[in-house]
């Protein structure tokens, strides 16, 4: 089975909506296609500082990838599974290179370009 691009914020299930809340704090994310502050000059308050690059599932796998804004621009990667509204294997990575695909994502991580560190769940 290939990977299923959803990238739309609507889409994000709500155990990532959660981990995003809790490791990186209750801020906006815009859409893909949505603006958002690029840069550590706030010209617009109601802009988030956050965009949805990637959104993407493969069975209970998942990957969320976004833009951040600011002093240094740079890619945030979230993979996990989700099963039985349970999140496990969650693992979080930063990047300076463009993470805008599932195949530059595969291959980076591949190549070990991607520093991915776990994060320990609680289940419910």
């Amino acid at each position: 089975m290939n990977w299923t691009e959803l990238n739309t914020k609507d889409s994000i299930p709500y155990q990532l909506q959660i981990v995003l809340n809790t490791l990186y704090g209750n801020r906006k994310l815009a859409d893909v296609n949505e603006e958002f502050e690029e840069t550590d000059v706030i010209e617009d308050t109601s802009l988030p500082m956050r965009q949805l690059r990637l959104l993407t599932r493969k069975n209970e796998n998942w990957r969320l990838i976004y833009k951040q804004g600011g002093v240094g621009v740079h890619y945030v990667y979230i993979q996990c599974k989700i099963k039985n509204d349970s999140l496990y294997d969650l693992k979080v990575g930063e990047s300076l290179l463009d993470l805008e695909n599932n195949h530059s994502v595969t291959k980076l991580l591949n190549q070990n370009k991607i520093n991915l560190r776990s994060i320990k769940t609680v289940n419910k």
